[in-house]
């Protein structure tokens, strides 16, 4: 997979590595040869998503006036307007739809490249920082699990045992076993065992894990302190000055009234 990071003009990476945004992209769309070959015009995925473009974009899971937002200074007025018309819809309802769209909007890949790395990634990194001591992770190992999110939501909560390890990625967080993470990224492929057409979702974990591995022999970037200079201190004078100054002299009027005095002690 090549480095996509001058891809596109202004794209970001928001904390995560460069290996990270490799792995998502490749993971949405494989590479920029096979986007154009597929992926330049509207998909349906399946299940319940809807009308997707660019990179992993669902506008089944948008609004129109989001939809209007994220692509209105990337794509040419009609195409935003078509997208629109099918925001919110999702199963069978973006599936009727997708025909309608699907002819009139063609996303290219710097557009595609743009609005993933400054609209949606932002997203997904804000879900994956709710993690506790998500501050305390290197690039990669926030990548790896910014890829987590991005696949399967920020279901760190959700119940039932197809959660499991999601709900055992969080309690590791919390208690900084870092470690432990990995295992767990391995052990939800458990889910998708079995069913050939998933298998890149397997490849995916074991991506994403060996990835938090590389991570956690990273050191973690720690903003620098600065710490203000102490206030110059004026130097005493050295002792060879201080007893070379003159001694101080009588005024005119002391050394008068002494004189006085001392013609008053000698009439006696």
């Amino acid at each position: 997979m090549p480095n996509l990071d001058s891809g596109g003009a202004g794209v970001r990476l928001h904390g995560i590595s460069q290996a990270a945004f490799d792995l998502i992209v490749e993971f949405e769309v494989s590479s920029e040869a096979v986007y154009n070959k597929l992926y330049r015009r509207p998909t349906r995925p399946g299940g319940a998503s809807g009308v997707t473009i660019g990179i992993g974009y669902d506008c089944g899971y948008s609004t129109a006036a989001q939809i209007r937002s994220d692509w209105g200074g990337v794509l040419p007025v009609p195409m935003v307007l078509a997208l629109a018309s099918v925001a919110g819809l999702t199963g069978t309802r973006a599936a009727s739809a997708l025909a309608s769209v699907r002819s009139k909007v063609d996303v290219p890949w710097a557009a595609a490249l743009a609005v993933f790395s400054n609209t949606s990634l932002p997203k997904y990194v804000a879900l994956a920082d709710n993690l506790p001591n998500w501050d305390k992770l290197s690039p990669d190992c926030k990548g790896a699990l910014v890829s987590l999110v991005y696949n399967r939501g920020a279901s760190f909560s959700n119940s039932g045992s197809r959660y499991q390890e999601m709900r055992n990625i969080r309690a590791h967080m919390a208690a900084k076993r870092f470690s432990a993470i990995p295992t767990e990224l391995r052990s939800m492929k458990r889910i998708w065992a079995g069913d050939d057409s998933l298998r890149g979702l397997l490849i995916r974990r074991d991506k994403e894990a060996a990835l938090f591995e590389r991570g956690l022999k990273a050191p973690v970037e720690v903003a620098a302190v600065v710490v203000p200079p102490p206030e110059p201190v004026p130097d005493p004078a050295p002792p060879d000055r201080q007893l070379s100054q003159p001694t101080p002299q009588p005024s005119v009027w002391t050394a008068f009234f002494m004189a006085i005095i001392a013609i008053f002690r000698r009439a006696k």
